[in-house]
């Protein structure tokens, strides 16, 4: 089906490209095209609409925008930029023309919203109230009622910080599925003293893991102090301020890296390259704000992440939201993938998402599945690196030129949400239940060995052990070197009690 030609917001990034300003690509793009009916098709990331020439607007930008708002959701990063360049008499004249109209009225708050600037148009007399985002389209805030323009202000953030989430089919499912009740349910059929164990181990393993994702080795006292901060979360003493981010960095960050205030460099995920004794061109994954753009887009974040907190909007779509807007923002010289991690755990224990002193590994499963993790960051870094225009000195620092901080502070993270629902899920489904049942079946496995051949715990410990690594059987080397006392009957048993146990961990290939 051919495409004819570009509507909504297409329309207008090809508009904006004349005037040589980038964007983030859209999730979607739209086309007048030449058939009578309407037809979708996902072409690599991007959702192509066609549309039948019914729905072809007229040639200008109010009546694409207009478009654009009704059948494709809100593009605020575009949005903006559009009213950045537009005459003001214009959007002025567009606004009176029907300034009770639905887009007219949104047109109106998002230009002032965006901008800080009041236009010279009085308040709208009582009519009804409309809300800026359509909840069944997206998550959406508690309104704020705004009586200029008759308009709930529903948005997940404010002018200077406003990350948005689509309420996709997948999305949707996830929701459905009450992992939190699935979790509820899973501990209900252990013994408490088996979960108290289990969780006492799950937080050594989150802590371990958070520091393995960035290639580091803790010392015994960082990786301790860490571990106890997790543990305190169920207190809620950690409040997301300022003060207390820079004091979780503070302790999470080696000392050398230690932050009293947000960092005051330009940094970059990647790494240099060495050729013949000097720098070559360095590998560059991701370029995070500029520093002067960090106190702005922080004091954003932290507001927005109050307000979102505070809302409906389901915990682990919450803690996507605040966790993914953190690691991007990359407000520090070091800590920020742990702090990310961290804040996780942070909005699932003040959502209650998790029973008190319960923690889901999540850590454990971005490890495993590094290609999946990375995938989600990706979703935002890898359409902004081309927009980024930058250079390395010659002492081998990097210098961000042109204007950055919009493309962090309108961020699409619905891709991130679903990949943080996948994550949640397979933890609760495989790393904490596969520990809780790992635990269960140890006592009584342990028990039954000794019935077959007694022998003293840390050797019966590492015979169990050694065959789980291989998988329910004990190989020869080990058994010659350690266990030579066990005949190949009473050895058969015991691979049979560990089979009978621990099956579930050779299936899942733990």
């Amino acid at each position: 089906m051919k495409k004819v030609k570009p509507i909504g917001y297409k329309y207008i990034e090809n508009y904006l490209q004349q005037h040589n300003i980038a964007i983030l690509p859209y999730f979607r793009e739209s086309y007048i095209s030449e058939s009578s009916i309407y037809k979708t098709i996902q072409e690599n990331n991007t959702e192509v609409h066609l549309y039948p020439k019914k729905y072809e607007t007229e040639d200008n930008l109010f009546s694409n925008l207009e478009f654009a708002i009704k059948h494709e959701g809100l593009n605020l990063l575009l949005i903006k930029k559009l009213f950045e360049i537009l005459p003001e008499t214009e959007v002025k004249s567009y606004i009176l023309n029907n300034s009770k109209g639905k887009y007219n009225r949104i047109v109106w708050f998002l230009h002032e919203w965006s901008l800080d600037k009041k236009l010279d148009i009085p308040d709208l007399q009582t009519t009804n109230y409309i809300d800026i985002l359509d909840s069944k389209e997206y998550y959406t805030c508690k309104p704020d009622k705004l009586k200029r323009y008759c308009i709930n202000d529903n948005l997940t953030g404010n002018r200077f910080f406003c990350p948005l989430v689509r309420r996709t089919e997948t999305l949707k499912n996830f929701e459905n599925k009450r992992l939190d009740l699935k979790a509820q349910e899973i501990l209900h059929e252990f013994d408490p003293y088996i979960i108290y164990r289990a969780v006492n181990y799950l937080y050594t393993k989150e802590s371990l893991d958070s520091f393995e994702i960035e290639r580091e080795k803790p010392s015994r006292e960082r990786l301790a102090i860490f571990q106890k901060l997790l543990e305190d979360l169920n207190k809620h003493s950690f409040k997301l301020t300022k003060d207390d981010l820079i004091s979780l960095q503070n302790v999470i960050a080696d000392k050398i890296y230690q932050n009293n205030d947000y960092r005051n460099n330009q940094i970059f995920v990647g790494s240099l390259h060495y050729g013949t004794g000097s720098l070559s061109s360095p590998k560059v994954d991701y370029i995070a704000p500029k520093s002067d753009d960090i106190p702005e887009l922080m004091q954003g974040f932290i507001d927005a992440s109050k307000k979102i907190i505070s809302s409906d909007i389901p915990a682990v779509v919450v803690a996507s939201i605040i966790a993914f807007s953190f690691v991007y923002i990359h407000p520090f010289s070091d800590g920020n993938g742990r702090i990310h991690r961290f804040l996780i755990h942070y909005v699932l224990a003040e959502k209650y998402f998790m029973a008190e002193n319960i923690i889901f590994p999540v850590s454990a499963t971005m490890l495993k599945d590094r290609i999946s993790y990375d995938k989600a960051l990706e979703a935002l870094s890898k359409p902004l690196m081309p927009l980024i225009k930058y250079y390395f000195g010659s002492d081998g620092f990097m210098t961000v030129k042109n204007n950055t901080e919009d493309f962090y502070r309108f961020i699409d993270l619905t891709k991130q949400s679903e990949y943080l629902y996948n994550c949640i899920e397979s933890t609760i489904n495989n790393e904490f239940l596969n520990e809780l049942k790992f635990l269960a079946g140890y006592d009584v496995a342990k028990s039954e060995i000794q019935e077959i051949s007694e022998m003293p715990d840390n050797l019966l410990d590492l015979l169990i052990k050694f065959i789980i690594q291989n998988k329910g059987k004990l190989s020869k080397n080990k058994k010659t070197k350690h266990f030579d006392f066990l005949d190949e009957n009473k050895l058969t048993e015991i691979e049979n009690v560990i089979n009978e146990h621990f099956s579930f961990l050779f299936i899942a290939k733990i």
